[in-house]
């Protein structure tokens, strides 16, 4: 038999007998998709309903654990949701290349010098394009200090033509991109499907953009309910608004409810994360599990998990592991169509050939800080640098025994994967979502990331500590440097 703590029947009640709207602090672990589906049932046939997800996955689950005991209630991505009040309204067809082509097919009669050409500068007004879009800004002020948060150069008119395309593109509205689904219904008006109540999942890794579609869902007369957790607020740098959880507090009539309890962690777990969220709490039943500071490589087994903040750890010892003959993947398809595109682009055919093409990229964008009085050294320790070293050295870990690109690539589709068999290894920030029983944690002195630099940066990486550590239900260990490294010593 199910039975809620006080918490969740605080947030049961509240669905029942309050009004008005609440966002729900819930913690790591805190069963939050066991409440959610519980509150959904408490709501009248009679009333609309909407629950929208980040990814796909949750809406599979949240759909298949429904089932037909919710019919009333509409399962979604926020994108999907934006995308049918797109089609609806404008009946446009998806683009996904639709910015990218306009400025392709634009950019020479810009007259921009071509070293600036040559430096990027395509790929950065389409990043400021997206942005300026997901963050809902309409000045180039505005815009200048997002590209200086999010670490894009500016070297000659990137701001302003941004904001002249996309009011360009915005005119090409039988088309639509990725972040027009989002973007379209806020920028034209649209108006979609509303609800009587609207659950949102994840509210803290909300874009501007996505909070204001997600309000246009409620009906005048409707509430909310947001579910989420501040401290593992991670995507800031994909676009997220880190005061999005702080913001749907403040709207009018809403109240703030916990839920502290953490049902997945050991006690000792909780104990260690404890010093990122002192008011995460341990289950009263929970055993007391482990927490090793001195693991060792040997100890992971089949189904244990791997996680690191970089990527060329994770490929280092998934490629140590099949040697081994043990199973071993990577996950994120995503990072390794990315490796892919990156190989292909150089256009080359012998991999060393294209690793080479791709360190003088790395060359050519340490060049850009140096040229802005940037010491070398200094340079190197920029995120946006420190990003693109680990991608080159993960295709260099790849390359091994390698003569060709069209091997590495190969190579690549063998090894990165979003499921299978075997030790999982994953970046923390693919792992938001996931738990196993032992979680083991390679390279911890860079978790927080030293890189990092601004206030809001430090505070995603004690966020990223804390996702870290709460992966683990019974066993959590670090793997000393003595013991694996893949930095000089």
């Amino acid at each position: 038999m199910y039975k809620p703590s006080s918490y969740q029947s605080a947030v049961f009640q509240f669905i029942t007998e309050g009004s008005g709207n609440a966002v729900v602090q819930a913690v790591a672990g805190s069963g939050k998709t066991t409440t959610i589906i519980n509150a959904l049932k408490l709501i009248p046939a009679s009333k609309d309903v909407l629950f929208v997800a980040f990814s796909n996955e949750i809406v599979k689950e949240l759909k298949h654990r429904l089932s037909d005991s919710a019919p009333n209630v509409d399962v979604s991505t926020i994108h999907s949701y934006g995308n049918r009040i797109v089609f609806q309204n404008l009946k446009a067809r998806m683009n996904e290349f639709k910015v990218r082509d306009y400025i392709k097919s634009n950019m020479d009669s810009w007259n921009i010098p071509q070293n600036v050409l040559d430096s990027g500068y395509a790929d950065r007004v389409k990043k400021l394009i997206d942005l300026s879009k997901l963050s809902l800004v309409n000045t180039e002020d505005e815009l200048e200090v997002l590209a200086y948060k999010h670490q894009i150069d500016l070297y000659a008119d990137e701001v302003s033509r941004a904001l002249s395309v996309r009011t360009a593109t915005n005119k090409l509205n039988k088309q639509y991109d990725y972040t027009d689904m989002l973007y379209f219904p806020i920028n034209f008006n649209l108006i979609g499907k509303q609800y009587d109540f609207v659950f949102i999942d994840e509210c803290q890794d909300l874009s501007v953009c996505q909070q204001e579609l997600v309000k246009k869902a409620i009906k005048p007369s409707g509430r909310f309910v947001a579910v989420g957790d501040p401290a593992q607020c991670i995507f800031g740098f994909a676009g997220s608004d880190t005061e999005s959880f702080n913001k749907l507090v403040k709207i009018p009539n809403t109240i703030t409810l916990p839920l502290s309890i953490s049902y997945r962690c050991a006690k000792n777990i909780i104990k260690l994360a404890q010093q990122y969220v002192p008011h995460l709490e341990a289950n009263d039943t929970a055993e007391d599990g482990v927490v090793n500071f001195d693991g060792k490589l040997a100890d992971i087994g089949n189904e244990d998990m791997v996680l690191c903040r970089t990527n060329k750890p994770l490929v280092a010892l998934c490629m140590r592991f099949l040697k081994e003959n043990k199973k071993a993947y990577v996950k994120g398809k995503d990072i390794g169509r990315n490796l892919i595109n990156m190989l292909k682009g150089t256009k080359k055919t012998d991999i060393f050939e294209a690793l080479q093409v791709i360190w003088e990229q790395r060359e050519k964008m340490i060049q850009k800080f140096v040229r802005k009085n940037i010491a070398y050294q200094e340079a190197e320790s920029y995120p946006s640098i420190i990003n693109f070293t680990d991608k080159y050295e993960v295709l260099d870990i790849l390359a091994e025994g390698m003569n060709s690109v069209s091997e590495v690539i190969d190579r690549i589709e063998g090894i990165f994967s979003n499921d299978s068999a075997g030790i999982c290894l994953s970046t923390i920030h693919k792992s938001k979502g996931l738990e196993a029983n032992r979680i083991f944690i390679v390279e911890p002195q860079i978790i927080p990331a030293p890189w990092a630099k601004k206030e809001w940066e430090i505070e995603q990486e004690n966020n990223l500590a804390y996702v870290a550590y709460t992966r683990a239900k019974k066993v959590l260990t670090f793997i000393p440097r003595k013991e694996f490294t893949t930095y000089d010593r």
